[in-house]
């Protein structure tokens, strides 16, 4: 995070308290999780969706709390 205060660095974190003081000090759209990582690297093509499916499911069970999606998330709009 201190970089990001410095520099125009996006902040990724999956920590609940340290996303909310992110924001507060860098704002929201500076600030965003794992999930989102993974879906910047579909968009730009080092990795795909079923890669990046793969990165969360192994998250998730080694225990992370990551919201229930499928792999078509990855391929969607925001």
């Amino acid at each position: 995070m201190a970089l990001s205060l410095r520099h125009p660095y996006v902040f990724c974190c999956n920590d609940i308290k340290a996303r909310h003081i992110g924001e507060e000090l860098l704002g929201e759209g500076r600030v965003v999780g794992s999930l989102r990582l993974l879906k910047w690297c579909v968009v730009q093509e080092p990795a795909n969706a079923e890669m990046a499916f793969n990165f969360y499911e192994a998250m998730r069970n080694a225990g992370g709390f990551l919201p229930d999606i499928t792999v078509k998330w990855f391929n969607e709009d925001e």
